[in-house]
């Protein structure tokens, strides 16, 4: 059974349905700026409303290639800092690059692999300051980065 709390006259209204999630909705008149983590689920009520969002703006962009080899401890790609985007392109045609954020060093088993061709992306809104490693199971793969400061 579902419950619900609603009061028309203030605009806004709560429900918890069967499954235990609360949704919370409001009539709000004209605009509304807000700074938002984690996930938010939007339900636009009718064909003129507008959801604008705006991302972090980089003040500075560095970019450059590097050998990423096999070693054990892995290949320090990017050192730690403060970013506000990544892009990490794997530019060998057949091996694999494995990717580990923090001290840790990447493993072929446990890194995020990144395939041959593929690029990686700190997905919006994600930031880290984490340096970024990478490993190969043999041999030396070169990649490409982006970094947005």
């Amino acid at each position: 059974m579902d419950a619900s709390i609603v009061d028309p006259v203030q605009g806004y209204g709560a429900n918890v349905n069967q499954g235990g999630e609360l949704k919370v909705t409001a009539d709000i008149p004209g605009s509304v700026s807000t700074t938002v983590s984690g996930t938010v689920e939007v339900n636009i009520a009718s064909t003129t409303d507008q959801i604008e969002t705006t991302p972090g703006a980089a003040s500075a962009v560095s970019q450059s290639q590097i050998n990423v080899a096999s070693t054990s401890g892995g290949t320090q790609i990017i050192a730690s800092g403060s970013r506000k985007g990544l892009l990490i392109t794997n530019l060998d045609p057949t091996k694999t690059v494995y990717l580990a954020f923090g001290a840790a060093a990447p493993t072929t088993t446990e890194g995020y692999p990144v395939l041959p061709g593929a690029t990686f992306t700190l997905p919006a809104g994600v930031t880290t300051s984490a340096q970024v490693k990478g490993i190969t199971t043999s041999g030396t793969a070169r990649v490409a980065f982006l970094e947005f400061t």
